[in-house]
């Protein structure tokens, strides 16, 4: 058993150690009786499919289940030894959940004993003898139980039973007249009928461990009709407890044990895997009664396939002793009947059950309390959603299991479809915040900046919808931009295509050119030629960046011929990059809040190089790049567009200045931002 297990066993005994004394006072001097939490189903579980109720009164005296709503089972035994009480419907249920309560009826034709005993008289006819009987007949006609969860921790609940019990005896009879003097034989019935109530805690201190308490024949309540002033053969009611543990780690795992004051005990174990769309589970229990022998009297071998709306269970109760023998009138009055599932009389059965879940309406097993917008969205900048959450998503577990929650959000115009979050387990009836993703798939379909509702749901984890709540978004025009250096990226990557169309275009009209140059200076060559060919083309447009603003596609920015800096390094960097120059963004900040940006690109040669292209060392910077080798990278203006040698020469000196002399690489006012 996992340590969290000990922890939670040892933590909670003190708080629940006073009411296991008082019971176990109550009921230890009750005396040995038969066991009493012997299910005919075995220790099955549904396996995390919460329709179902794959249990009785006996496994589970405190009458509760996580059925979402209504349920009926038909529970079909028969004895598969001995002459004894054969096919017949062991149990028809019908159950409803309310809320955090749970209603629960049954009627069990099939929990019944018959006895047949010899009177200990006959009667000698001239032609044959007669050999006077008494019968014995127990039945459970139907039961109730109600339960009520108050709290994650705490369940309440009570069931009760009722028993009819009949004996039939034939007696001597004489007959006394004028001519004649016989004795005849009659039958005299004795009735005496009851009632049962018991009452049962659970204690839940973490979702996979219950703790369990619970009565039987807590109240007896007779309505007795007989003929005589004695009834011997009434079922036995002794008071007793049963305590009970209930261990499920998994959806696919459980253990069960139950302990009665007698020290008889139940216990078994349950496993589940996914088959044929739902779950099958496979379940062992054994048990031990003290008035039964061999130690261990019985097995329970179980199986069960939960689909969505039905479930089957298939279990059977073999006994170590030989149920076939006659028993003696003195077995019968020495131990007599208090169980009509379990005792010493009991044969060898097979069960078969079919339990129907009656509504085809989902249990609300979370709710979508609210959804903070943490963001407004900018279009361009699609990628940085699916990492960084643009809303929070507050939801409550109605589920007394821990669930997967899973929030999707829709944006008009920005979302083709729903785009789900991750799932998150939620606790039993805890309250979480989860982080909302999402997925620009078409960004040039955006018109003006406007507020849209994005509508937000909740999802359980077997992706049936809980709830729904919409929420106002703003949504930025598609060149709108959050103002962080780090995001310029996605405008340039959203036009790598056209930038690949357009630098190679530029690069074959200088193709003779490239192809008597050095290759070590291939890279510093094809950065001079693309430049310049740019700074032909482009004017700069002063436009200072103090907060978000609009930036141009690299598209955009060629055909309009003109822009700011943040415009100029994005297409910059874009032609670079489609020719595989290594770039990276350069934020200058300033004291009066207006930024300024500009680019390095990496030449790929060595710091023993430099002198291939300067021989000043204060017009590059050396950097090791993504192949963690020492490499030169030279600064360029953007905005300087007289050509190539005078951006660097610019660039360089800003950087010297702003970057090394005055500290901002260690003060943080200028800050290098890789593309990649």
């Amino acid at each position: 058993m996992p340590r969290k297990v000990f922890t939670i066993l040892f933590s909670t005994f003190p708080k629940i150690k006073p009411l296991f004394l008082i019971v176990a006072l109550v009921f230890s001097f009750s005396g040995a009786t038969a066991q009493q939490s012997v299910d005919l189903m075995g220790t099955i579980q549904s396996n995390g499919n919460g329709r179902f109720r794959l249990n009785s009164f006996e496994l589970n005296p405190v009458n509760f289940s996580q059925t979402r709503d209504w349920e009926i089972s038909m529970n079909y035994g028969t004895a598969i030894s001995g002459s004894g009480y054969a096919g017949n419907f062991s149990v028809i249920s019908l159950s409803k959940r309310l809320g955090g309560s749970y209603l629960y009826a049954r009627i069990t034709p099939g929990y019944r004993m018959d006895f047949t005993f010899n009177a200990g008289a006959q009667i000698i006819y001239a032609d044959t003898t007669e050999v006077l009987k008494s019968a014995l007949e127990y039945r459970e006609k139907f039961g109730v139980g109600f339960s009520h969860k108050f709290s994650k921790l705490f369940t309440v609940g009570f069931t009760f039973r009722y028993f009819t019990q009949n004996f039939a005896q034939e007696i001597l009879s004489p007959v006394f007249n004028d001519t004649l003097n016989a004795l005849y034989s009659e039958t005299v019935e004795y009735k005496t009928n009851y009632w049962r109530g018991d009452f049962g805690i659970v204690y839940s201190p973490i979702p996979e461990l219950n703790f369990s308490v619970a009565s039987f024949n807590l109240l007896t309540l007779n309505e007795t009709e007989q003929l005589s002033n004695d009834f011997d053969y009434a079922m036995d009611t002794k008071k007793g407890a049963i305590f009970g543990v209930d261990y499920f780690p998994t959806d696919n795992f459980s253990a069960t044990a139950r302990v009665e004051t007698d020290a008889s005990f139940f216990a078994g174990m349950n496993y589940g895997f996914n088959l044929f769309g739902g779950k099958f589970s496979v379940a062992g229990a054994a048990f031990h009664d003290e008035n039964q022998e061999p130690y261990i009297a019985g097995i329970i071998p179980s199986l069960n396939l939960s689909l969505n709306f039905l479930s089957f269970t298939l279990s059977a109760a073999h006994y170590f002793s030989d149920r076939d023998k006659s028993f003696t009138d003195e077995e019968f009055f020495n131990y007599g009947v208090s169980n009509l599932v379990n005792n010493r009389f009991s044969k060898d059965r097979i069960q078969f059950a079919i339990n129907a879940a009656l509504s085809f309406t989902p249990e609300e097993k979370l709710k979508l309390l609210d959804v903070k917008i943490e963001k407004e969205i900018f279009p361009a900048l699609s990628g940085i959603y699916v990492n960084e959450p643009f809303a929070t998503a507050v939801v409550v577990s109605l589920s007394d299991n821990p669930e997967d929650a899973v929030v999707s959000g829709y944006i008009p115009e920005l979302n083709e479809n729903e785009v789900h979050s991750p799932a998150v387990k939620i606790s039993p009836r805890d309250t979480v915040e989860i982080p909302v993703y999402t997925l620009i798939e078409n960004t040039r379909r955006i018109g003006k900046r406007k507020i849209v509702e994005a509508e937000f749901k909740i999802y359980s984890g077997a992706g049936e919808l809980n709830g729904k709540l919409n929420k106002p978004v703003l949504v930025n025009s598609v060149n709108g931009w959050d103002g962080r250096v780090e995001t310029l990226k996605y405008f340039m990557n959203k036009d790598l295509e056209y930038a690949v169309q357009y630098s190679k275009t530029v690069l074959n009209e200088h193709k003779r050119e490239l192809e008597e140059t050095d290759a070590r200076l291939k890279n510093f060559a094809k950065a001079e030629i693309l430049f310049n060919d740019f700074a032909e083309k482009i004017s700069y447009v002063s436009d200072p960046r103090t907060s978000a603003e609009y930036v141009q596609f690299p598209s955009q920015t060629l055909k309009l011929k003109g822009g700011d800096c943040d415009d100029l390094s994005v297409a910059v960097c874009a032609l670079f990059e489609s020719v595989g120059i290594e770039t990276a963004f350069v934020d200058y900040k300033s004291k009066d809040g207006i930024s300024h940006v500009n680019i390095i690109f990496n030449t790929k040669l060595s710091p023993e190089e430099s002198s291939l292209i300067t021989i000043n060392d204060k017009k590059y910077i050396i950097r090791n790049s993504i192949r963690d080798r020492a490499e030169l990278w030279i600064p360029l203006e953007t905005t300087s567009l007289k050509n190539f040698e005078t951006s660097w020469s610019l660039g360089a000196e800003k950087f010297r200045k702003d970057a090394v002399e005055n500290l901002g690489l260690s003060n943080g006012t200028v800050r290098i931002v890789d593309i990649y």
